[in-house]
């Protein structure tokens, strides 16, 4: 089922979509007045898929988490030509070249108190931090250097180099982008363990959020070895 809310009373919804890495997550935010932020708009939405989305809320903003989720935009730009595109400063000078009009830096979206983005630094196209502080646990997205993918990515050159890297399956840091796109994986490693306080609900940009003490403690310990 599309967009299911992570945990009651959240106000965060999560779609999985598919892409060449594998399973790509989704965000729908709630933020003030009825209107949402969606992170990292999905490909091959159905009409139920965004009625399912639009009976949340009015997306007003369009959030690119890095300058690689951009496939979804272009489809998303054309439906809700009134929302705000976000991104944070590193990946505007690429998502520029897209024609899809202006992007806004990360910072400018205006979010209520319990709702906050954050840019993280560190590599070559952008990353981004959300903690959501509604319901009974906090919930932090993640972006890319944990993922919890359950299989290895199907294309042979993806599959090899994530096979021989040791980046999936399973919950691992993710070594190729450590190695094609970070600049200071210790910079972004360090970001993340400052926004995972509390017992929060991870979810990373790829595979299956992480609910259980024991994996979020694992991706605690996962970072700190970069730290």
């Amino acid at each position: 089922m599309a967009w299911n809310e992570v945990l009651e009373g959240s106000g965060v919804w999560v779609h999985s979509y598919d892409v060449r890495f594998g399973p790509t997550n989704a965000l729908a935010i709630r933020l003030e007045a009825g209107a949402l932020a969606v992170l990292s708009p999905p490909t091959g939405m159905s009409d139920a898929d965004f009625a399912a989305l639009e009976a949340k809320g009015r997306v007003s903003a369009i959030v690119a988490p890095h300058s690689g989720h951009d496939l979804g935009l272009a489809s998303w730009r054309e439906r809700y030509p009134e929302a705000r595109l976000y991104a944070p400063s590193v990946a505007l000078p690429t998502l520029a070249r897209l024609g899809l009009g202006d992007f806004t830096d990360l910072p400018a979206l205006v979010t209520p108190p319990e709702v906050r983005f954050r840019e993280v630094l560190g590599s070559k196209n952008g990353g981004t931090l959300v903690r959501v502080l509604r319901g009974p646990r906090p919930v932090v997205y993640i972006d890319e250097l944990l993922g919890n993918q359950v299989s290895l990515p199907r294309p042979f050159v993806f599959k090899l180099a994530f096979g021989l890297s040791g980046s999936s399956p399973g919950l691992r840091l993710n070594r190729v982008f450590m190695a094609m796109l970070c600049t200071d994986s210790e910079r972004v490693a360090r970001t993340l363990l400052d926004g995972m306080d509390g017992e929060p609900v991870l979810i990373p940009s790829h595979g299956t959020p992480l609910r259980r003490p024991e994996e979020v403690a694992r991706a605690r310990e996962l970072l700190r070895s970069l730290v």
